[in-house]
């Protein structure tokens, strides 16, 4: 089967989204556990900073693999199609190597649960989080 250097990259694309996908909202969720309630901010926003430095220096390096490759190839003789179709295999053998450290990293997690019990205001307040007793309405 032959598939079009577009077409691959696409076919790429969606693979890695919906992997990432499907676990970037769970590492979230668990840093956010772990962490006192009132440092989540803090820790969310440390949280996307590294996630986005981590994309933007993926990025620069896979994009300068490619670079590379293509212009290797075109010196060569190819055309630009043809050094696209041997240089996305390349960056998704790389991505894919990239993620290994990463999926280690995951299994070897500790389990840790979710806080329960108790609505977000309860913890801040220290009052019953039963809208019943009438506690979160009082002042102090």
């Amino acid at each position: 089967m032959h598939f079009s250097p577009i077409a691959m990259a696409v076919i790429g694309t969606v693979l890695i989204a919906c992997g990432l996908g499907a676990v970037i909202q769970n590492l979230i969720l668990t840093a956010q556990t772990t962490v006192p309630f009132g440092t989540i901010g803090s820790m969310s926003l440390s949280v996307s900073f590294f996630l986005s430095l981590g994309g933007t220096i993926g990025l620069v390096a896979l994009g300068s693999v490619l670079t590379s490759q293509v212009d290797t190839m075109q010196g060569s003789g190819a055309t630009h199609s043809e050094a696209y179709l041997v240089g996305m295999p390349i960056i998704f053998g790389l991505s894919a190597l990239m993620v290994v450290p990463a999926l280690i990293a995951v299994i070897f997690l500790p389990a840790i649960h979710l806080r329960g019990g108790q609505s977000a205001a309860a913890t801040v307040t220290g009052r019953s989080a039963d809208p019943t007793d009438g506690a979160m309405f009082h002042s102090a």
